[in-house]
């Protein structure tokens, strides 16, 4: 039952009932653990099967994608991952990720147990602004698409750096490289 959950152990859910209530149970945890890192969390969908939350930015210098992911994890569960999230672009710039909190009794329902991370963009955009872009909406428009496409860029060579990784195994020289090179461009490191 939720009421003896213990953070750092695995909930096992017997029924949908249960699940929902571990859910909604940790939502105050997850919510406190993403406005210390700058957002604001919004909660969509049932919460019958997996855990839908949309992360807003909320002020000035809010932490990355994958540190909000990773303090999400720990707040929901207690229980983190060593590496990167892997994370898709979805609609209006939204990167999107999924995280198992929990088991589920039933595995007939993909992203059962799972909290289904939706992060809007930082204001990064606006602040790379100049003068130009801000006084000139087809100018900001050029700029922005061209701020997206360097985005896109960026999140594919942090995934093809992270594969590498995965590739070349746990060597020390290795880890660093592609950490350094990660960090360099703006992306999480694993």
């Amino acid at each position: 039952m939720t009421d003896t959950y213990t953070p750092g152990q695995w909930f096992h859910a017997e029924t949908v009932d249960e699940l929902q209530a571990f859910y909604l149970a940790r939502l105050p945890a997850i919510r406190q653990a993403a406005h210390a890192h700058g957002y604001a969390i919004g909660l969509h969908g049932s919460t019958r099967r997996d855990l839908d939350l949309i992360a807003a930015p909320w002020r000035d210098g809010a932490s990355d994608a994958d540190t909000l992911a990773h303090a999400v994890a720990q707040a929901a569960c207690g229980i983190t991952r060593a590496v990167a999230y892997y994370w898709e672009r979805k609609p209006a710039g939204r990167l999107a990720t999924s995280i198992p909190i929990c088991w589920t009794a039933w595995h007939d329902q993909p992203g059962a147990g799972h909290i289904d991370l939706s992060v809007v963009p930082r204001s990064a955009i606006a602040q790379k602004h100049g003068a130009t872009c801000q006084a000139d909406s087809s100018a900001r428009d050029v700029c922005e698409g061209m701020y997206a496409e360097k985005c896109d860029d960026v999140i594919g060579l942090c995934e093809a750096l992270r594969a590498v990784l995965a590739l070349a195994g746990e060597s020390a020289e290795v880890r660093k490289i592609v950490a350094d090179a990660i960090a360099e461009h703006g992306g999480a490191a694993a």
